[in-house]
């Protein structure tokens, strides 16, 4: 597969620049090892499916970044959530799909993939 580059709009309120998140696809990489409580050795077989149906609802209909925060973050607003991944300060975003209780957690890296941190298959890490 060939790459585009990564689309780049002038902010005007700022001297950098910033993703243009409505024509960018959302793409997804793992990185680095999984949280070891929220990897992939936790899941059940019918948990594993709905990550795939994950996949399938947004890399493989090509969905932008906006469309998959319109469809799938479930924490509206400013991200209230930072934590210390590998030495650097992240906003951890959540994805997932109405109430079903399996969540993605993760961040943006500077190349503009989302980087999966957590497989959260039963929404345990927040229950309250």
């Amino acid at each position: 597969m060939i790459r585009k580059p990564l689309t780049k709009v002038r902010n005007p309120e700022s001297s950098g620049s910033r993703l243009d998140n409505k024509k960018r696809l959302f793409e997804m990489v793992i990185s680095s090892d999984l949280h070891a409580e929220y990897d992939f050795s936790q899941l059940k077989e019918s948990e594993l499916k709905e990550f795939h149906r994950f996949i399938k609802d947004t890399i493989n209909k090509r969905l932008s970044i906006t469309e998959v925060d319109t469809l799938f973050l479930r924490r509206k607003g400013p991200v209230k959530e930072r934590e210390c991944i590998n030495g650097i300060s992240r906003d951890i975003i959540h994805y997932g799909k109405g109430n079903k209780p399996f969540r993605i957690h993760g961040y943006y890296n500077e190349d503009g993939y989302f980087v999966i941190y957590q497989i959260d298959a039963k929404h345990k890490k927040h229950k309250v």
